[in-house]
C-alpha cells in the first residue's frame, strides 16, 4: 500500500500494520495453492464467514482413517490453509500419517477481532461433528461420512467426536531452542502436569532451530524427524510404514 495516503496507527511488524485509514498491510504471507491431487484435497464452505481445505490420502472403499482438525498458525492474523506453507505441510502431513485432515480457514484479526477466529473454528468442527450419524444430509461430504472413524477413539489418537473417549488422550508439545517463545512451551507443558492431568504428556524440544522452522525449511533433516514425530502419534498404526 502507499504509506503517503494514511499514518500507521498500529505496528505489528513483521505480522501486520494498520493504517489510520482502517488499511491493513499483512507481511510474511506465502502465495495461496489451489487444492491438489497427491493427496485428493478439496475446499468446502461451511458458513458465511468460515470454510475449509479437505485432505483425503489413498485409501481402501469405505476404510475408516484417523481425523485431524488443523488450525494454521500466524498469530490469528497472517496465513492461511490456502497459503503453499500450510497446504504443503498439511498435504505431506496427510500423506505420511494416513489421515484426514480438516484445515480451518478463520477470520483474520485486526479486522475481525476476537472471538471471531475462535467462532470460525467452533463452526467448522460443529459441522464436522455433524457427519457422524448424516452420512447423507445435504451440506456433508462423502470423505468425512465415509471415511473419518467417529465411533471412537484410536489407541494414544484422541477424537474429540468419540462417545465414550476422553476429549483427549495424551498431549505432546513441540518447542526449539532458539524460538522467543519456547518459555511458553514449556510452562504449559509444566502445568498441564501440575493440574492432576493423568495421562500421557510429552514435550519434545528441537536444539539449534527457531519458531516454525519446520515450515520454513521442510526438507531440513530435523523437520523431517519433527514430521515422523507427529505422524506417528496422530496416528500410531501406522507408524511401523514411516
Amino acid at each position: 500500500m502507499d504509506s503517503a495516503k494514511a499514518d500507521v496507527a498500529h505496528d505489528f511488524y513483521p505480522w501486520f500494520r494498520v493504517y489510520t485509514d482502517g488499511s491493513v498491510e499483512r507481511f510474511l504471507e506465502s502465495p495461496l495453492v489451489p487444492p491438489s491431487l497427491d493427496v485428493r484435497s478439496k475446499d468446502i464452505a461451511i458458513s458465511t464467514t468460515a470454510c475449509a481445505r479437505l485432505f483425503l490420502p489413498k485409501a481402501a472403499p469405505n476404510e475408516k482413517l484417523p481425523l485431524l482438525i488443523y488450525i494454521h498458525g500466524g498469530f490469528f492474523s497472517i496465513e492461511s490453509p490456502f497459503s503453499s506453507t500450510y497446504h504443503g505441510y498439511v498435504n505431506s502431513l496427510v500423506s505420511q500419517s494416513k489421515v484426514i485432515a480438516v484445515s480451518i480457514e478463520y477470520r483474520l484479526a485486526p479486522e475481525n477481532p476476537v472471538p471471531a477466529c475462535y467462532d470460525d473454528c467452533y463452526a467448522v468442527m460443529k459441522w464436522v461433528a455433524q457427519h457422524k450419524d448424516s452420512a447423507h444430509r445435504p451440506g456433508l461430504v462423502p470423505w468425512l461420512s465415509e471415511h473419518a472413524d467417529f465411533g471412537k477413539a484410536e489407541p494414544g489418537c484422541a477424537s474429540v467426536f468419540a462417545v465414550e473417549a476422553a476429549v483427549c488422550e495424551k498431549v505432546l508439545i513441540f518447542t526449539t531452542g532458539l524460538d522467543q517463545y519456547r518459555q511458553r512451551g514449556c510452562t504449559y507443558y509444566a502445568a498441564l502436569k501440575k493440574s492432576g492431568w493423568e495421562d500421557p504428556v510429552e514435550i519434545e524440544n528441537t536444539p539449534g532451530e527457531d519458531h516454525v522452522f519446520h515450515l520454513s525449511d521442510p526438507t531440513s533433516d530435523k523437520a523431517k524427524a519433527m514430521m515422523k514425530k507427529v505422524a506417528s502419534f496422530i496416528n500410531p498404526a501406522n507408524a511401523a510404514s514411516l
